[in-house]
């Protein structure tokens, strides 16, 4: 009777949080002006038509003209996302959104059901129950689709890749791979990187065969490079330069910003040793998983393995917040929770954090608060800021269960060896030598 109501208040919640995300979430991404797709869209016509899609001014007319969005657009998508986003744009724009957010929707189910059979047949309803709807709340998924982020389709993508990779269809996971690079270089390239470490060259192969031919058909319409080049760096001043909303400066959003340097530029005030004590982080933290990558082997899990990589990645490297939808990934193998480890726990904890809608209770606390409060050292150190923080937290929780793996290897290394040779009073190997 107990675990029948569990499972009628998480369905509940369920179907609460789907209420929620079709009004919060997917109804507003139908807004144009409040929409990355409608820029990539935009911008992907203004390319099919023959013309330079980084021009600001020509891609936001084009939106203007075929979507309806009037807010001014700053492209800062790869060139092969554009090429990639095509088949989107030579359709009616209710019918390209419509089919983006459908597939964003069917690549949720697929992200959870890939999370779900990790867990093998060690998962009771009640379990399964809480991890979906730990999914449905995750605040930078939500986020996703209220944006209406490329993330939604990279992230499957990524996921169907790893599926393939540990089934080892390299040439199809190379494939997926290679799209999702060039959809975002800045979530496809760890797991290429992971894969290369691996030894698994016709995957890395393959993704770099397709990114190369993507590439090429970018560059079959006749616009100047150095045009193209000069309209990328405006944009990218506008977004990361200084008081640039995605900078670490004054004037920026810290509520958008999840790489380290904003933490440190509070400290340093200093842009160069800011970004220079970011990298050091970062590096560290890369040279900390490598080894640990090295002594597991195989026995660290790739989905473990990519998504530290990925959390990483945050340090320093621009991500947006629905980026860290990928993050979901650390919760392979959650099930059954009553084997959580500390390590473990400590994940999980981290996530339920980041979980949560923290950016819109700042923003209303930011309004709403003396402007003593909202302006002092330690709020913009730590609370506006906390998202970084939690990051920091994650990476450091997804390397600690690295170890742990690996350490649990050598353990039982340890033990069949001197079970083998004697040395072990308490191995039954020994006891009968």
């Amino acid at each position: 009777m107990y675990r029948k109501a569990i499972l009628l208040g998480l369905c509940a919640v369920t179907l609460a949080l789907a209420s929620n995300y079709l009004r919060g979430a997917i109804l507003p991404a139908f807004n144009p002006s409040s929409s990355d797709f409608s820029e990539l869209y935009a911008s992907s016509w203004v390319w099919l038509h023959g013309q330079n899609p980084y021009d600001s001014s020509l891609a936001t007319a084009a939106r203007q003209g075929i979507v309806g969005g009037r807010d001014q657009i700053f492209l800062v998508n790869v060139p092969t996302a554009l090429v990639l986003a095509s088949p989107f744009a030579v359709l009616p724009w209710g019918w390209a959104n419509f089919a983006f957010l459908l597939l964003g929707t069917g690549g949720l189910v697929v992200t959870t059901r890939f999370i779900l059979r990790s867990t093998g047949d060690e998962r009771s309803d009640v379990a399964v129950g809480f991890l979906v709807v730990f999914l449905l709340s995750f605040s930078p998924l939500r986020i996703a689709f209220q944006w209406g982020n490329i993330v939604l389709l990279v992230f499957p993508l990524a996921v169907l890749a790893i599926g393939l990779a540990q089934r080892t269809q390299d040439w199809q996971a190379g494939l997926l791979l290679g799209i999702v690079v060039c959809l975002k270089p800045q979530i496809g390239l760890w797991p290429a990187l992971y894969y290369l470490i691996r030894g698994r060259f016709r995957l890395v192969s393959m993704s770099v065969a397709v990114g190369a031919a993507i590439t090429a058909v970018f560059f079959l319409h006749p616009i100047r490079l150095q045009l193209l080049i000069e309209s990328y760096r405006s944009n990218l001043q506008h977004w990361f330069g200084p008081g640039g909303p995605y900078g670490f400066t004054e004037g920026s959003v810290p509520s958008l910003l999840l790489r380290t340097q904003g933490i440190l530029y509070q400290v340093t005030h200093s842009v160069t040793a800011s970004s220079y004590l970011a990298q050091i982080l970062f590096l560290s933290g890369a040279a900390a998983w490598f080894i640990a990558v090295w002594r597991g082997g195989n026995r660290i899990p790739a989905p473990l393995a990519i998504a530290s990589l990925w959390s990483l990645s945050f340090l320093s490297f621009y991500h947006s917040i629905p980026d860290a939808s990928v993050l979901t990934l650390s919760l392979y193998g959650a099930l059954p929770l009553r084997s959580w480890t500390r390590k473990q726990q400590l994940t999980y904890a981290l996530l339920f954090l980041i979980m949560l809608p923290e950016r819109s209770i700042f923003v209303f606390l930011h309004h709403h608060l003396n402007r003593s409060v909202t302006q002092s050292w330690w709020w913009d150190l730590f609370l506006a800021r906390h998202f970084a923080w939690l990051l920091v937290g994650l990476s450091f929780a997804l390397i600690m269960q690295m170890y742990e793996i690996q350490g649990r290897g050598a353990d039982a290394r340890i033990s069949q060896f001197n079970a083998e040779t004697g040395n072990c009073p308490q191995c039954p190997m020994a006891l009968t030598a």
